[in-house]
């Protein structure tokens, strides 16, 4: 019986490629969006079609409790049940000084209260999975998106508080990007050289990840049964803090390796 797996956030960039590893990895699908339904059955479609999978789209406003209940119990009775849950939605707000309390609650339900949820999705069978996506600068904490710093850091919390709490049945464990290349089809021209201009300053490895690089973490986390509570990191070491001086007229080799 293949294994069924449930990404949000799945209609562009990493969500659809993890779909995309996904699929070829012969798992069933439920991919979601909060708003984006046309890329996400453009993309559906493409997944069967190439993949000869079964996927199922679903839009869902995440930041609505109301709705995420709903879609909960709807999951819960589908007859495909997730085995995996990949809480891959995010929003990345503009920097400001201040967010407003409407502001930090929608970012909180979106980013912590909606992957909480979606984990009751799973049926308790050994082997099912939670993996959810943080940001390798969880612990550089800049100040400058407070909520969504804070609801990133309370994700990784709840990871590691839930590995613990779920354990035996239920392994939880989170990817953690950094400056991650735009999935193939994107326009790779001038956001490639913006990558690396930033990876030269953010990263020791000096170069952005790749979105291979996520999709590849992303299937050793569910092949490997006696992994939980881990933080893979896909970042170049950017969670490493600011690199030691380099020479600053170094080329950066931005190609996936192969």
């Amino acid at each position: 019986m293949p294994r069924t797996a449930l990404i949000t956030g799945a209609s562009r960039r990493i969500g659809a490629h993890l779909a995309e590893t996904l699929a070829a990895a012969g798992y069933r699908l439920h991919l979601h969006t909060g708003h984006d339904a046309n890329a996400l059955q453009d993309l559906a479609r493409r997944l069967r079609r190439t993949h000869h999978t079964e996927v199922t789209a679903h839009v869902v406003d995440l930041s609505a409790p109301d709705r995420v209940a709903c879609w909960v119990k709807r999951l819960r009775d589908a007859p495909n049940r997730p085995h995996l849950v990949v809480n891959n939605a995010s929003a990345f707000p503009p920097a400001s000084r201040l967010t407003t309390v409407e502001e930090t609650i929608r970012i909180l339900t979106l980013h912590v209260v909606a992957p909480i949820a979606l984990t009751t999705t799973l049926d308790h069978h050994h082997g099912d999975h939670v993996v959810n996506v943080i940001d390798a600068r969880v612990d550089l904490f800049s100040g400058e998106r407070p909520a969504y710093e804070l609801a990133k850091r309370l994700l990784r919390d709840y990871t590691l508080a839930a590995a613990r709490q779920l354990a035996p049945r239920i392994r939880v464990n989170a990817l953690a990007p950094g400056l991650v290349l735009p999935a193939l089809g994107d326009d790779r021209g001038d956001g490639v050289d913006h990558l690396a201009s930033l990876a030269r300053d953010r990263a020791p490895l000096a170069r952005p990840a790749c979105v291979d690089e996520l999709g590849a973490a992303l299937l050793f986390l569910d092949r490997a049964l006696s992994v939980t509570g881990q933080i893979v990191y896909v970042d170049s070491g950017e969670h490493l803090g600011h690199p030691c001086r380099r020479d600053v007229n170094e080329e950066v080799d931005v190609s996936p390796i192969p």
